[in-house]
């Protein structure tokens, strides 16, 4: 289970479904969205969280990657986790948000079902190797896919606007220079 359809959540998708493992990805946005398209169109399941809310998804899921910018949204999630299985965090929160938890069932169903949370970071140079490859792998399957997840180019006199937060873009690049293609 992927949360969210941005960069990390769309990339994680590829990944995993390029490795042939069945993938379901949540966001807001509905069925007609670029995002749903792009999960779709690599064999991914897709889900609007507004219409099929976390709380009333009925699947245990032995993988579950966090990539929504929302720690909320991360606890909201860990019903969701089957036995032996991990939620992975992604998203560095800050504020301060409270949610009411039942630590004790919390805690009770984590032991006893063997499930982890872990947070990670990939920082290093061989995490950038491996991300090459891999791109070129998900590109070698499903050829242009990854250009469709840059939804928005903006020249750099723009960058004010780049910043706006916009839910139904993936990634927004910006020029520096204009690329003048011959005829």
């Amino acid at each position: 289970l992927i949360l969210g359809a941005g960069p990390i959540g769309m990339l994680a998708t590829f990944l995993l479904r390029a490795d042939g493992v069945e993938t379901t990805t949540v966001a807001r946005q509905d069925q007609t969205s670029i995002k749903a398209e792009l999960v779709e169109a690599c064999g991914g399941r897709y889900l609007n969280v507004r219409k099929t809310p976390l709380r009333d998804i009925k699947e245990r899921y032995d993988f579950i990657l966090e990539a929504t910018g929302s720690a909320s949204v991360a606890f909201d999630a860990m019903h969701l986790i089957g036995t032996n299985g991990v939620l992975c965090l992604t998203s560095v929160t800050g504020g301060g948000t409270k949610k009411e938890i039942e630590v004790d069932k919390l805690n009770f169903e984590f032991v006893l079902g063997n499930k982890v949370i872990l947070g990670i970071v990939n920082a290093n140079r061989s995490h950038f190797v491996q991300g090459f490859q891999d791109l070129e792998r998900i590109n070698a399957i499903w050829p242009n896919l990854l250009l469709r997840v840059i939804t928005r180019r903006a020249p750099a006199s723009d960058f004010r606007r780049v910043l706006d937060r916009d839910p139904v873009q993936i990634k927004t690049t910006i020029r520096f220079s204009e690329i003048h293609q011959q005829a």
